[in-house]
């Protein structure tokens, strides 16, 4: 990559620059020779973090594997959802299913009677 710009580029350059400015927009153009061009003030964005895991690694997944890991077409299953929350188990049970299975061989409801997740497995039917 060249290193300095051509009387082309450098045009360009300017005219991107100066359209810029003219519409009072704030920015930072390096160019490929590592010259720098600044307008206005440019406000780097906040790196986003992670949330924090509320359970450890592969624990929800293990879980609801006890319960769907051997479905066939056409078996229901009721996962108790006990401390995770009905949302955690429903959303693991359609993430493991639609990996393992692909998607649309499956159906889940949240079944607040019951206090569990029934997960209906249709093999793609």
């Amino acid at each position: 990559m060249a290193t300095t710009l051509s009387p082309l580029q450098a045009q360009l350059a300017t005219r991107i620059t100066a359209t810029l400015a003219n519409m009072g927009c704030s920015y930072t153009v390096t160019l490929p020779g590592g010259e720098v061009l600044t307008h206005g003030v440019v406000e780097q964005p906040a790196k986003t973090k992670r949330r924090e895991r509320k359970f450890p690694y592969g624990e929800v997944r293990n879980y609801i594997r006890t319960y769907i890991g051997a479905m066939k077409a056409g078996d229901s299953v009721l996962i108790p959802y006990d401390n995770y929350g009905a949302d955690i188990i429903q959303s693991g049970a359609s993430s493991f299913l639609s990996h393992t299975a692909g998607p649309g061989t499956y159906v889940t409801a949240i079944r607040h009677d019951l206090k569990g997740v029934e997960v209906l497995f249709t093999g793609g039917l």
